[in-house]
């Protein structure tokens, strides 16, 4: 992986080029929302390959992809944007 990617980003591209990491998380067929902190163009081309999925950045997310979806995958770096936007 190049040095400029992030952290987040080279756990899911690698996670993208592992069907049999997918297929153990039930991933693979699964409606799979990926949320990420930040908007990365690697992340989001790397999504193409993995059929029924999304990835959106943590300020864009909003309860209609959440129930939408089958599995919820998030970074660790998105949690606090997210407690932060929906925060009473």
């Amino acid at each position: 992986f190049l040095s400029t990617e992030s952290e987040e980003t080279c756990i899911f591209l690698s996670l993208a080029n592992h069907s049999s990491v997918l297929k153990n998380l039930k991933v693979d067929n699964a409606k799979s929302l990926f949320v990420t902190s930040e908007k990365d163009k690697n992340t989001f081309l790397s999504s193409r390959n993995l059929p029924n999925a999304k990835v959106i950045t943590a300020d864009m997310l909003n309860t209609y992809d959440i129930l939408d979806s089958n599995m919820l995958i998030i970074s660790e770096k998105a949690f606090p944007q997210i407690e932060k936007q929906f925060k009473a």
